[in-house]
């Protein structure tokens, strides 16, 4: 469910490169839609995802992204999911002017 999106800048030989992902864990039969750093559940309710940025040539933002990911593994255990989706909230009403 991740979302990754390269966007390239510097010059030269070496590039530089940005990975803007977000990830989360979330039971899979919960998840009504899907925005842009939010899950959101039915019944009004929703959950944050941050969203991570990491820079550098393709070879470092691999290889970061894939330590981040067997970290983030690490710390989110099966029951952490179940977890995860308690914190799902109500939807705040929209400001009115």
């Amino acid at each position: 469910m991740a979302e990754l999106r390269a966007i390239s800048g510097g010059k030269g030989k070496d590039k530089t490169f940005c990975l803007v992902y977000g990830v989360g864990l979330f039971p899979a039969q919960q998840i009504d839609q899907l925005r842009a750093g939010r899950v959101e559940f039915g019944a009004d309710r929703h959950a944050r995802v941050p969203l991570h940025l990491i820079q550098g040539s393709r070879a470092h933002i691999r290889a970061q992204l894939l330590a981040s990911l067997d970290a983030f593994f690490d710390i989110h255990a099966d029951e952490a999911a179940e977890e995860t989706a308690a914190v799902a909230r109500p939807k705040r009403p929209p400001a009115s002017e």
